[in-house]
């Protein structure tokens, strides 16, 4: 009987290795050049969202006043005044448009459309302006407490 000898496929290991390293080098350029990361690639993602170590969690809630010409108000969830928006997130659509750190006066067009929506949330009475109050809240996950004390970061629009 003849012994067969396999013989393995080292040039071609080589090569898929080489490759597969090269595939995972172009995939870490990538992920680090493009902001934010295409997930998942290399890197791991953040922890931005975890307690801290003390057992707290900090987020910025914002809260919003609606005031009407007969002197009423209203104050109705964000998601709620920004409903159809054609963005996910009420919350980062109203940061960017609103927001403390936004830039300058509201757009005419914005202005007109917060108008309308504060008029449809109050059976067609007339608004005369939106306060949207951004405020740093702490939670103590232990007891479940929220800490308020911050004082709000104001943004009003007059409509």
């Amino acid at each position: 009987m003849q012994d067969l000898e396999l013989k393995p496929r080292t040039g071609f290991r080589v090569w898929g290795l080489i490759g597969f390293c090269g595939f995972l080098v172009a995939q870490g350029l990538v992920s680090f050049v493009v902001e934010p990361e295409p997930y998942p690639t290399v890197r791991m993602p953040g922890f931005g969202s975890a307690p801290q170590a003390d057992g707290t969690w900090a987020y910025t809630a914002l809260d919003v006043r609606i005031h009407y010409e007969d002197g009423s108000s209203i104050s109705p969830h964000i998601s709620e005044l920004l409903s159809g928006i054609r963005f996910s997130s009420a919350k980062a659509s109203a940061n960017f448009l609103l927001g403390p750190e936004a830039s300058g006066e509201v757009d005419p067009e914005t202005r007109q459309w917060l108008h309308e929506r504060a008029a449809n949330l109050n059976d067609g009475a007339e608004p005369s302006s939106v306060q949207f109050c951004w405020r740093k809240t702490t939670i103590d996950i232990a007891d479940a407490s929220v800490d308020t004390s911050v004082p709000c970061n104001t943004t009003e629009v007059v409509l």
